[in-house]
């Protein structure tokens, strides 16, 4: 490489060539004036002879080195600088014939890597070399910085920084060269787009650094799953793309999804904390389902939503009514910030009934959503998206107030106290205010606590046993009611539920359906509701229909029910008109009250 050494460097070696031109016999007499003009040099310098050792070295080196000069005139230079690029350097130019050369050297100096440019010149008829070094050490750090540099941000735009999968740019660029690759050889590929079920509750409940390594974990599953040749990037979030090549058929790509699906089942540990997640996934087949890579990603896109809509922990393949169905859910996305302020949810109530005397024991209270444009919104469509926006926490909060509202209301009225029972979300159960919220809730509305019943599922309790045993452990020294409701779903244990400070179990609904004419269905509820009073706990069986549920309950010495066969959830206006009555008696049909109102 040709380096330019600068001018005064320059101008020196013409200067020292006039004026040491020696013989062989008077280069004895010439090493005072070379040591002497050694000094003059501002860098490093050194008189080396053909057979490697110093004949004379300027104080810059001797400092340099942190030795004495007359310790070094007379050594070889492999003495300090052994088997080192300098050494090869000096040895290999008194082995060729070139009177000049110049070369980037890298040395260690006292253990620390340092880099020189190396500038030598034969004089005495190749018998001995002039050596000048220029430290360069700063301008290679500085080239290696940018060089680093250069290739993290040629890394960056190809990969996401966290779990280096590939990031949603280079996934497009990939997509759109494999459907060139798939037009002209009359293939298929899919796409699947998966999007990780509740993981903003991670972040709430764990902190984000926890969510990011829970992330890392999962985007190592993935790799693992989509098979060689195939293609995950990470979208954005708790949200990633997969590209599968090797698919013919939609049932293919189904395959491969519930392989997805699976290889997220087992338990993940981060930092100590084992947990659990799950993904929803959405499908499209080129090019069945779209011909560019926007239309595929789009209507993958839509699947994914109506899975989640779906129950979550499943997928979808995509039909083209997912694209009117991904508009509302895109509408009530859009307006949701809005409708607390707008008053558009509202609030109806199920009666709890006495299974033998029909009296009203509580209600529950449910919020919809009267949409403007859509009409009334049952939860099931919008509180996955509240979940997903955070907003589940505010709408959770405005409901707790409205309802604790409600029934001091029917109180103040004359009516006969009830508990008023209300779901928490898993956001919400875990708000580190949560129990500070409700004590100023229930002071705002003078509601006696005791009135209140807060629900959480079994699922959601046996989640984390001790946060759950101390959050559940304030409210009821607070006063509140508390139920475990969707019982039988989750994975609950005799321990844990003893250790648990509540006052109800909720039987859920699917135990109910054909009690009746199953009687492993009746065996089991009959277990539970034997357990539950050998614990002193109340029962509510939820999802009661019709009359021969409720007569199988009655023969099981079930408390309370609740159900259609007595009421749908209504407006305030009609339950406070139940409520009057005390008991529901047959000629109040609230079937007929509620027929030009849908329900839910």
């Amino acid at each position: 490489m040709l380096v330019f050494v600068n001018v005064a460097i320059v101008q020196w070696i013409k200067h020292l060539r006039s004026e040491y031109k020696l013989t062989q016999e008077a280069l004895h007499i010439a090493n005072d004036r070379i040591q002497v003009s050694l000094e003059t040099v501002p860098g490093i310098a050194s008189w080396i002879s053909s057979d490697l050792h110093y004949l004379g070295v300027n104080r810059h080196l001797a400092d340099l080195l942190n030795l004495p000069q007359e310790l070094l005139i007379g050594k070889e230079i492999g003495f300090l600088h052994p088997d080192s690029e300098f050494s090869e350097f000096i040895r290999y130019f008194f082995s060729i014939d070139e009177m000049e050369a110049n070369k980037e050297v890298m040395t260690e100096i006292h253990g620390v890597p340092m880099h020189f440019l190396i500038v030598a010149q034969k004089y005495n008829q190749n018998q001995s070399a002039l050596v000048l070094g220029i430290d360069i050490t700063a301008r290679k750090h500085a080239e290696s910085a940018l060089a680093q540099a250069e290739a993290k941000y040629r890394y960056e735009a190809c990969f996401d920084s966290l779990t280096g999968l590939l990031n949603r740019k280079q996934f497009n660029q990939e997509l759109q060269a494999s459907l060139l690759k798939a037009e002209e050889q009359f293939g298929s590929i899919a796409i699947l787009f998966l999007d990780l079920d509740r993981f903003q509750i991670v972040n709430d409940s764990l902190g984000h650094m926890v969510g990011d390594r829970l992330l890392q974990a999962v985007s190592q599953r993935l790799r693992d799953a989509v098979g060689e040749g195939n293609l995950v990037a990470r979208w954005g979030g708790d949200e990633f793309t997969i590209l599968l090549l090797d698919v013919r058929t939609i049932e293919d790509a189904v395959n491969r999804a519930k392989i997805v699906l699976d290889t997220l089942k087992p338990s993940f540990t981060i930092d100590g904390y084992s947990m659990r997640t799950s993904g929803s996934i959405g499908i499209s087949l080129y090019p069945f389902d779209g011909k560019n890579g926007d239309t595929l990603i789009k209507n993958a896109d839509a699947a994914l939503y109506y899975a989640k809509a779906q129950g979550r922990n499943n997928f979808q393949t995509y039909s083209h009514k997912m694209n009117s169905d991904s508009f509302t859910l895109l509408a009530l996305r859009s307006s949701m910030h809005t409708a607390i302020e707008n008053h558009e949810f509202v609030i109806h109530f199920q009666p709890k009934v006495n299974a033998e005397t029909s009296e009203i024991t509580g209600v529950e209270a449910l919020i919809r959503w009267q949409h403007p444009e859509l009409g009334l919104i049952s939860p099931s469509q919008f509180i996955p998206l509240a979940e997903d926006n955070g907003l589940i926490v505010t709408i959770g909060e405005w409901l707790l107030r409205n309802v604790c509202k409600q029934s001091q209301a029917w109180q103040d009225a004359g009516l006969k106290p009830v508990t008023v029972g209300v779901n928490l979300s898993a956001r919400q159960f875990l708000q580190p205010n949560l129990v500070m919220t409700i004590a100023n809730i229930l002071a705002e509305t003078g509601l006696a606590p005791q009135w209140l019943e807060l629900e959480i599922t079994e699922s959601l309790a046996m989640n984390d046993l001790d946060y759950t045993s101390s959050v559940l452990e304030k409210l009821y020294e607070m006063g509140v009611q508390i139920a475990i409701d969707d019982f039988g779903t989750g994975h609950s244990s005799l321990s844990a539920l003893k250790k648990f400070p509540i006052h109800t179990l909720k039987i859920d609904r699917s135990f109910i359906q054909e009690i009746a004419s199953n009687p492993h269905d009746k065996a089991i509820v009959g277990a539970i509701v034997s357990l539950a009073k050998g614990l002193n706990l109340n029962v509510v069986v939820e999802g009661v229909e019709t009359i021969d549920q409720l007569n199988c309950l009655r023969s099981l010495e079930c408390d309370q029910v609740q159900g259609f066969f007595f009421s749908p959830p209504m407006p305030v206006e009609l339950i406070t008109e139940m409520l009057a009555l005390d008991t529901i008696p047959t000629e109040f049909n609230p079937i007929d009250k509620l027929s030009t109102q849908p329900s839910f």
